[in-house]
């Protein structure tokens, strides 16, 4: 009997410890849970939460913990999860971005010369910065058909302001091809602001994109850089 008490707290513990796969027999090495499915998702448990600091629906909840608030208030429903403490919860929601709600984000920044092999990819687009200040940008997958996007550009340079518009085509032969969406670069010395707007009749996803930067012959490497953000929504 004790031979098969031991033999059961044996298989107890490994069954424990173990990493358990859901529609696979073999987990991945990183996931103490994988699950797989063709034609399934992941249900998470449902649950109204009281407000952004609520820690009475769920007493304690864990940093980290990840619920779908299903009820009203808060910014809506959706995937919730708890980045605060489980003393002073802090539920955020977790957005994505769709054709009618949601934003995200990508940031760049670094110093020296423009450098094309740093690049941002967002929504359906790579983004990066070559000699003169030329902005460039390229398709992540070929199309189906033509795109064309439009880009209007804002710069402020020296207390002085201009504006310019640009367009550039891709097609299903080209669409790994950078192609610049402002009108011309710019040499000599200067700090500078560009605010560029970039959007396409084909691509539902708008775009922003905002650089501040220092640049020229009458700057030392080190005091130049690039800093830049990417939104797509």
């Amino acid at each position: 009997m004790k031979k098969y008490f031991s033999l059961l707290a044996i298989i107890l513990a490994t069954f424990t410890l173990a990493q358990v796969g859901i529609g696979t027999a073999v987990p991945n090495n990183s996931a103490m849970l994988d699950v797989q499915s063709s034609n399934k998702g992941f249900l998470p448990p449902r649950i109204s939460l009281l407000s952004e600091t609520d820690g009475t629906t769920i007493p304690s909840p864990a940093n980290g913990l990840i619920v779908f608030h299903t009820g009203g208030g808060l910014n809506g429903s959706g995937i919730y999860s708890n980045l605060g403490t489980p003393s002073s919860p802090k539920w955020s929601l977790l957005q994505a971005q769709n054709s009618s709600s949601g934003a995200t984000t990508a940031k760049m920044s670094y110093s020296g010369e423009p450098d094309p092999t740093r690049t941002v990819t967002i929504g359906n687009l790579e983004f990066r910065i070559r000699a003169n200040v030329y902005f460039e940008m390229r398709l992540r997958k070929a199309p189906t058909e033509n795109i064309t996007y439009n880009s209007n550009r804002l710069s402020w340079y020296n207390n002085s302001a201009n504006s310019a518009q640009a367009s550039v085509t891709f097609t299903p032969a080209n669409w790994n091809t950078w192609q610049a969406y402002n009108t011309s670069g710019s040499g000599g010395s200067f700090t500078v602001g560009y605010q560029v707007y970039v959007n396409s009749l084909q691509d539902p996803t708008f775009y922003e994109i905002k650089l501040n930067t220092r640049y020229g012959t009458g700057y030392a490497s080190s005091d130049k850089y690039w800093n830049q953000v990417y939104i797509a929504y």
